[in-house]
């Protein structure tokens, strides 16, 4: 028993040693392949320099003055003088066009002030007269409306014509009334004057105090 397992150790260690060597050696093969292969590719790298000639100075120096050469600017040209017969014919010229500018005045033209009063002259002027004339024939029909027949006079058969006068105002009131006629009407011509005034003065009359004569008829029908 004992014979046998040294021998199972002893093929063992063998077994195991020869293993270790042999992984060895495959080790070493394989880098010896390694490094081949790397040498096999290797690339080879160029490099070109690219040296820039150098500019000639002269030509710099050419390029500077020319730079610094300014533009040339020509003369300016010498105004001639003009000629005798030139500056008549341009006094000429401006005076023909001073005549087509200035305008034609009349002198016969009349002053501003005859041309207003021609103005109000043609202007329609009122006719103060017919508004008196209107302004007293409201009166007196005002004055006929508001007049009474007297009761007695009616009874009686009376009729006649009573003068009326009296004084306008300008505020439209009267004053120093006077009656003429016969006395049934007369408190009936009071009484209708007193309802009648004071009545609105038209702006055209200006002319007061003013005396108003009318006749007033008492005519039974």
């Amino acid at each position: 028993m004992t014979t046998s397992r040294y021998y199972n150790s002893f093929f063992i260690t063998l077994f195991l040693f020869s293993s270790l060597i042999f992984g060895i050696f495959l080790l070493f093969q394989n880098k010896t392949i390694y490094a081949q292969n790397i040498s096999k590719n290797e690339q080879k790298i160029s490099f070109t320099i690219i040296s820039q000639k150098p500019q000639p100075i002269e030509q710099k120096i050419v390029e500077e003055q020319v730079k610094k050469i300014e533009p040339i600017i020509p003369p300016k040209p010498i105004a001639k003088k003009p000629l005798k017969q030139e500056i008549v014919k341009e006094k000429q010229t401006q005076q023909e066009i001073i005549k087509e500018v200035t305008p034609i005045t009349n002198t016969d033209t009349k002053p501003t002030e005859t041309i207003i009063e021609k103005q109000i002259s043609q202007a329609p002027q009122i006719d103060t007269n017919a508004i008196k004339e209107e302004f007293l024939k409201n009166i007196k029909i005002k004055i006929d409306k508001n007049k009474v027949y007297p009761p007695r006079a009616i009874s009686r058969g009376i009729q006649g014509i009573i003068d009326v006068s009296f004084t306008l105002l300008s505020s439209g009131d009267i004053s120093n009334i006077n009656l003429q006629g016969h006395n049934i009407f007369k408190a009936s011509i009071e009484d209708a004057l007193q309802k009648s005034f004071p009545v609105t003065i038209p702006h055209e009359l200006d002319v007061f105090p003013m005396v108003i004569n009318l006749k007033i008829a008492f005519n039974l029908r």
